[in-house]
């Protein structure tokens, strides 16, 4: 494993333990047995570790919500939440990197430095792939009279806010792994119950 891989790995860990604003490039360097100047030749600075996050977690959700054009699509998105929750689930370092954005009201400033979330680049930035699938989804349960007709940026607003309030209040127990025996499947029910209730045409 190169020397960025590490660091990126470190960082991550150290997000999801303490938070955004505590990450230390000197805790980082501690923990990999190398010098502060060392990180900066691999990223650059805080910024820099949080891009290389950034390009993790978008390589990470490109290629969910499969669809083929046929299966059904409600079952495609119900599968493809589930999914996307237990990514955040897995990798708590990236639900922090979004709530510190949205907490300094710059809407995903990081996610945008990566033409991540962003309107004009959603069918030509990194997650134009899954936007389009998403699209091909709702679209095809709209005809299916399954689903109302939905926007897809709508779609990722219900699914991301009802998501990250469902994982972080009233407690984190499931990002820091204390939950009870069953918490992941009841919190995914529930948020994929809520976004349908959005998206289902009856």
């Amino acid at each position: 494993m190169n020397t960025r891989q590490r660091i990126l790995d470190e960082a991550e860990r150290l997000i999801a333990q303490r938070g955004i604003e505590e990450l230390r490039l000197r805790d980082i360097a501690e923990a990999l047995g190398i010098r502060v100047p060392s990180i900066y030749g691999h990223c650059d600075g805080r910024e820099g570790v949080y891009a290389g996050l950034v390009e993790r977690y978008t390589e990470l959700i490109r290629d969910q919500f499969p669809y083929d054009g046929n299966s059904d699509p409600a079952a495609a998105l119900l599968d493809g939440m589930r999914e996307y929750v237990r990514v955040m689930v897995e990798r708590p370092a990236f639900a922090r990197l979004e709530l510190r954005d949205l907490e300094r009201a710059r809407g995903f400033r990081h996610m945008r430095a990566q033409g991540v979330g962003v309107g004009e680049d959603l069918y030509t930035g990194p997650h134009a792939p899954l936007y389009r699938r998403v699209e091909a989804i709702l679209e095809r349960g709209h005809a299916l009279g399954q689903f109302r007709k939905i926007d897809v940026v709508w779609f990722f607003r219900v699914l991301g806010g009802t998501m990250l309030a469902s994982l972080t209040w009233p407690d984190q127990a499931l990002l820091f792994g204390s939950a009870a025996d069953g918490e992941f499947e009841r919190v995914v029910a529930e948020i994929q119950d809520l976004v349908l209730r959005y998206v289902r045409a009856d």
